[in-house]
């Protein structure tokens, strides 16, 4: 990974040099011809290294976002293995007095599980780089829990969720609803981010946590996904809503459009 940080900051740097070298050329060689193509050679090579910036840019953009999926669902299953425990201490640790609660007990008692069981859980790097994000979390989740609203960790939509947090939603939604629901990690998912089987029916899902319209290219992917993992139905779930486009190959290759409100239906 350093060695791709490092050569994504090279390539800027090379493209300077190559403009330089194009204006330095242009006003050392008075031939018209050899100078027109000096410049077209040096166009041709900027327009490469463009292209590989932009490529070398997703693929890094790719791996930081899987990375980050893998510590969350890391941090959710550790969660869910101690929720009851932890439920149960902070309510042993944890004392109201004049209106206000006092939970410094508590507060100690969180810092050790943190130390301990995630840390030894999650990526190093991961876990000092979202310390704060972790201890919200778990905040969060316990609430839920004691509200009796936590079965699986992610229950209620939230706007500003994260789209690995969209994926577990759903997942989730799928699990209340009787489906055997579990998301996939990593590259190799195939366009499926989430693989549900129910009386003996397998469903290939492809969450979208979008802000603009979602369109063919999803039902494309999760259509292929379906036929991958040999699956008997594939759907699109967004919060976001479809272009007709995606709607009408939808149709054509028998892929639910949804919104996620939808899977408690299917």
């Amino acid at each position: 990974m350093k060695s791709l940080i490092y050569l994504i900051k090279i390539i800027p740097l090379a493209i300077f040099i190559s403009i330089a070298i194009l204006i330095a050329l242009d006003l050392l060689i008075v031939d018209l011809d050899e100078k027109n193509s000096l410049t077209l050679i040096i166009i041709l090579i900027n327009t490469v290294i463009i292209i590989l910036l932009i490529t070398l840019y997703k693929y890094k953009l790719k791996r930081i976002q899987e990375y980050n999926k893998k510590n969350l669902l890391l941090l959710h299953s550790l969660f869910k293995e101690h929720a009851k425990e932890l439920n149960a201490n902070r309510k042993r640790l944890s004392t109201k007095k004049y209106g206000y609660i006092e939970d410094k007990k508590w507060q100690k008692e969180l810092d050790l599980f943190i130390r301990t069981v995630i840390y030894s859980g999650v990526d190093t790097n991961w876990y000092f780089s979202n310390k704060p994000f972790i201890y919200q979390y778990i905040d969060e989740k316990l609430n839920m829990y004691e509200d009796g609203l936590l079965n699986s960790g992610i229950i209620q939509y939230d706007k500003n969720c994260t789209p690995e947090e969209y994926e577990l939603f759903c997942a989730y939604k799928l699990i209340q609803n009787g489906w055997d629901a579990e998301t996939t990690i990593g590259s190799g998912d195939h366009g499926a981010d989430v693989i549900a089987t129910k009386d003996g029916k397998k469903l290939i899902v492809q969450c979208k946590k979008w802000s603009a319209s979602v369109g063919n290219k999803a039902v494309q992917e999760v259509y292929s996904a379906k036929d991958y993992y040999d699956a008997n139905i594939a759907a699109v779930v967004s919060n976001a809503p479809y272009t007709p486009a995606a709607k009408t190959i939808a149709s054509k290759l028998d892929v639910m459009l949804l919104h996620h409100d939808q899977l408690d239906d299917i």
